[in-house]
């Protein structure tokens, strides 16, 4: 093991300011979140943060307040720049000050810190990917910080992606107008409106009928920025367009790279915005990328909708999370920015991992696209105009588009939009332990599996992310892997060296932290594994019946524990019944995913 280089005096300055920064972040006053945005860098001195807040549409007589420690903590403040120049309010040691007149001000400053009590460094730390060599950092990745603006507390909600390379905090706001909900996730937190990055974020903004998308990027993802801004605005038109009453006057997306694994692909959605974080290679793979934008931006129309609680989340997360992803393959093909052979590869490697097995990350995701296409393959065998896509258009325009639903609550109102009784399919796929017949409902789509041999490459480690503290956690090893033989146990916090690919045949490099910073070579062995492929039935031999594609197992099915009553949505008599015939259902249980890499 070869001794880990040491620090640069820009990455010392780096660790001693990182956390200052985030504490500033999340402890500013209430009043200052008014400002579009800040920018705050530490000097090369290590001793002064230099600070420029924007604050536009200022009204006379309104009362703002600049990011401050305050006078507890011993700060100097000194002002730069006031503009607009003419007769400037005073700024009271606080750093507040009350508006004179109408204006957009922007206001340069410095503030020189004195030490932090020990607590509030320690909580300061706690927040920082640069506390302390147990840590990792990644430089030239972006930070990505949330805070909760309706309690303005120190506990602020933080998630953390990467680590910061340079020593500026670039804070962007994007208000809300007071009339959209919030959405609501599961600890029933209201989530952030303001959304914070380490790096020097650069922006592109474009305007459609409706809506301002703003493209949020890092240095690292800047060759891929504008590719993304057109992707992205073609998926929102198609979006916005189906259901305009529903869409945001204003979005942000950032689009931030993640260093620590090449193929890496995730992303989450808040209110008026997302983020999607890429890796090397598939930031260069336009169906991975693609797939992630257009998921994630239906979350702005479905997340803002249906809500559910605590104990119906999982449950329902083949609704929430299978369907968007179902929607957004679809709206892909249908801009013709992803053709079937790609979505069959998606469907594919989706298939590979969950046919067999109900405990796969993404397995909610797999087994809510197949529902989604069983269900929209039973609307047209009876001849109906119903599609998914035509039920959230449908749920846009009703009363109860933003109530909160278990699995009954999601059958009425599936039965409300297309008078099909679900009874049925739910008892059997949904609510009870039987599994769906994958396999029978993809030939209903021309398509068949196929089986073959495929090479694999492992160095026998897998990881988890602690978001928290921006850091890989050892998941689990393989025996005799080449992990276990470097003594990497569950729990040990890693580092990649470089833009790693986990699944290449080339050796890894990473970093570990204890009992001593090191850093380790590990060999990555093959390995043959039985793969399981979707593409389209061989055409049936002349005189009749159709050629067999390889029969993969069923997929998994699913047990969904709704609480509450059933309920009857609005609507018409049912004219229908989904049934199933054709081959035995095997039994099957549910199981608890809820995340797939790449969406969320």
């Amino acid at each position: 093991m070869s001794p880990t280089p040491p620090l640069t005096r820009r990455e010392r300055i780096l660790n001693k300011y990182a956390s200052l920064l985030i504490f500033l972040a999340t402890t500013i006053a209430p009043n200052a979140a008014r400002a579009d945005e800040y920018a705050i860098q530490a000097n090369t001195d290590a001793n002064t943060l230099s600070i420029t807040a924007k604050l536009s549409d200022v009204s006379n007589g309104e009362k703002l307040c600049l990011p401050a420690f305050g006078q507890r903590y011993g700060e100097q403040f000194v002002i730069d720049e006031f503009s607009p120049t003419h007769n400037p309010p005073p700024i009271d040691d606080a750093g507040c000050f009350v508006a004179n007149h109408d204006a957009s001000y922007t206001i340069r400053y410095q503030l020189t810190m004195a030490q932090l009590p020990d607590d509030r460094y320690w909580f300061a730390s706690k927040l920082s990917p640069h506390a302390s060599n147990n840590f990792m950092a990644f430089p030239g990745e972006s930070l990505f910080i949330e805070r909760n603006l309706t309690t303005q507390q120190n506990d602020t909600i933080v998630r953390v992606y990467g680590a910061p390379a340079q020593s500026t905090l670039q804070i962007l706001k994007q208000s809300a107008p007071p009339q959209i909900a919030v959405f609501t996730a599961p600890s029933a937190y209201e989530l952030t409106r303001s959304y914070w990055t380490f790096g020097s974020p650069q922006t592109l903004q474009t305007k459609t009928k409706s809506t301002t998308l703003t493209i949020v990027y890092d240095t690292a993802t800047a060759q891929h920025a504008r590719t993304i801004q057109r992707e992205a605005t073609r998926i929102w038109d198609y979006y916005a367009q189906a259901i305009p009453s529903k869409a945001p006057r204003h979005i942000t997306i950032f689009a931030f790279h993640a260093r620590f694994d090449a193929l890496y692909h995730h992303g989450f959605a808040r209110p008026n915005g997302i983020v999607i974080q890429l890796g090397r290679t598939s930031a260069t793979q336009p169906a991975q990328r693609r797939i992630l934008i257009a998921h994630e931006l239906f979350h702005l129309f479905n997340g803002e909708s249906v809500q559910f609680s605590t104990s119906d989340y999982g449950t329902t997360a083949w609704f929430r999370e299978g369907m968007t992803q179902y929607i957004a393959l679809q709206t892909l093909r249908s801009l013709s920015l992803l053709d079937d052979s790609q979505i069959n590869a998606w469907l594919s490697d989706a298939y590979q991992r969950n046919a067999h097995t109900t405990n796969g990350d993404d397995f909610a995701y797999y087994y809510g696209y197949i529902i989604s296409l069983a269900i929209e393959q039973q609307w047209q065998i009876y001849q109906t105009p119903h599609t998914i896509l035509g039920f959230w258009q449908w749920l846009a325009r009703q009363p109860y588009w933003s109530l909160t639903y278990n699995n009954n609550g999601l059958r009425s109102i599936l039965s409300a939009y297309s008078s099909f009784d679900f009874d049925d399919f739910f008892a059997r796929y949904i609510d009870d332990t039987r599994q769906l017949p994958a396999t029978a409902i993809l030939q209903r789509a021309n398509l068949c599996t196929y089986k073959s041999k495929q090479l694999r490459y492992s160095t026998g480690l897998t990881y988890a992310i602690d978001a928290h503290n921006a850091a890989l956690i050892v998941h689990k090893t393989l025996p005799q892997s080449p992990a276990a033989q470097a003594e990497l146990t569950p729990g040990t916090r890693i580092a990649p060296t470089n833009d790693t690919d986990w699944t290449s045949p080339t050796d890894k490099t990473i970093r570990t932290f204890r009992p001593a910073p090191s850093t380790i070579r590990l060999p990555t062995l093959p390995y043959a594994i039985d793969a399981e492929t979707i593409a389209p039935c061989p055409p049936p031999p002349p005189g009749g019946g159709r050629g067999g594609g390889g029969g993969g197992r069923a997929g998994g099915g699913g047990r969904g524990r709704g609480g509450g009553g059933r309920g009857r949505g609005a609507g018409g008599g049912r004219t229908g019944r989904l049934v199933w015939g054709g081959g035995a259902v095997p039994a099957g249980a549910w199981g608890g995913a809820m995340r797939v890499p790449g969406v969320s």
